[in-house]
Formats: C-alpha cells, sequence, structure tokens
C-alpha cells in the first residue's frame, strides 16, 4: 500500500512540474515575443519565428494581418497529429497544453510602451525564451515546433537535430534580412545563437558523462 502510495505521489508530482513548467515557459515566450522581438523587429527560432514572418508579410502585403500567436498555434497543429501518431499520446497532450498556454500568453501579456536597443532586444529575448524552453526540455515536455519535426526527422531518416535546426534557422535569417535589413538579420542571428546557449545552459547543467573503456590493461589505464 505505502509503495502504491508512493509511486501514485511521484505520477501526481511529476504531473504537476510538468504543468507548472508549461505555463513558466508560456510566460517566457510571451514576455520573449512581445517585449523584445517585436518591438525590436528580430526574429525568433523555429516555428514561432515562421509566425513572426507570416505576421510581418500579411501586415506588409495583404488587406489583412495574420497575429503571431493565432499562426504559431496553427502552424502546430498539423505537428500536434504527426507527434500523436509517430511518437505518443502523453508527450503531444503536455506539448498541445504548452503551445495553448504560449498562444493565450502571448495574447495578453503585452507592454504599454518599449523602446529598446535592437541588440539589447536580441539579448533580452532569446534569455528569456532560451531559459523557459531549457527549463520545459528539463522537466521533459516539448514546446512544440521543431522539437517534433526533429524526434520525427531523426527517427525516419537518422539526420542530425542539430543540422536540421542550423538550416531551418539559416532560412529565418535570410528572411530576416530581405523583410527589414540585413543588420536585423545579423541581430536575428545573434538572437538565435545566444537562445541555443541559454537552452544548453540550462538543459545540460546537471547532466553527467559516462564513459565505458574495455581494455586489457586496467591497471595501467587506472
Amino acid at each position: 500500500m505505502k509503495l502504491f502510495d508512493l509511486n501514485r505521489f511521484s505520477r501526481n508530482y511529476g504531473f504537476l512540474v510538468k504543468i507548472g513548467t508549461a505555463i513558466l515557459y508560456s510566460v517566457m515566450v510571451a514576455v520573449a515575443l512581445n517585449f523584445f522581438w517585436h518591438p525590436g523587429h528580430i526574429y525568433s527560432s523555429g516555428i514561432t519565428g515562421f509566425a513572426q514572418i507570416v505576421n510581418t508579410v500579411t501586415s506588409r502585403y495583404m488587406p489583412f494581418t495574420i497575429p503571431t500567436e493565432v499562426m504559431y498555434f496553427a502552424l502546430n497543429v498539423p505537428l500536434f497529429i504527426l507527434a500523436w501518431f509517430k511518437i505518443g499520446r502523453e508527450f503531444t497532450a503536455y506539448t498541445i497544453f504548452a503551445v495553448t498556454m504560449s498562444t493565450i500568453m502571448m495574447r495578453f501579456i503585452k507592454p504599454t510602451q518599449v523602446s529598446l536597443d535592437p541588440i539589447l532586444c536580441a539579448i533580452f529575448g532569446a534569455a528569456a525564451n532560451g531559459i523557459g524552453t531549457g527549463m520545459a526540455l528539463k522537466s521533459g515536455i516539448s514546446t512544440g515546433g521543431l522539437d517534433i519535426l526533429g524526434i520525427v526527422v531523426r527517427k525516419k531518416t537518422g539526420m542530425n537535430y542539430g543540422k536540421f535546426n542550423i538550416l531551418i534557422n539559416l532560412i529565418i535569417v535570410l528572411i530576416a534580412g530581405f523583410l527589414f535589413d540585413w543588420s536585423r538579420a545579423l541581430y536575428t542571428a545573434l538572437n538565435i545563437f545566444i537562445n541555443g546557449r541559454f537552452i544548453d545552459s540550462v538543459y545540460t547543467q546537471h547532466n553527467k558523462l559516462q564513459v565505458m573503456i574495455v581494455t586489457e590493461h586496467p591497471n595501467a589505464i587506472i
């Protein structure tokens, strides 16, 4: 009975941690987007970056504007379906919750006025999003977007996720250069780089490395 209670507590605790972390991530990405990236005309990486691009293109060249948060959720929907069949239902459920909360927070957490240097926007936006994403990954949940696509591509083709991620983000940087100017493309590249470093520092800070050595000379190696 005690073992059963312990297992149930462990499952409930894990559930609460994942839900809490998903909410925290949603706040962090909303702050990064609305406080720093939008005012600085800087694009994020992955699906969020593509959603920003659609928002920019529609506001400039179309008689209507698609909000970034709406496009962010819409782009994730087919990836939810892909994850449901190719990765797992529990993984997909947490991902849907994280993306839904992010969409809501992007809509409602907005500053009244922000005026910062574009470099500061790139740095602070990357830091906020990187910390939130790193904590989400550390708790065992996905933030949607390229996480899902990268897992599926790796399973199907064996392609390294890092290479796949770099390719997608390179496309975003080039689009940023054409839509604004090449200095903004540089700031976007800086943002993507810093974002990745923050994710790594949070996600891997407690990881340990184990090396197994097979040898006929153990005493010499010791």
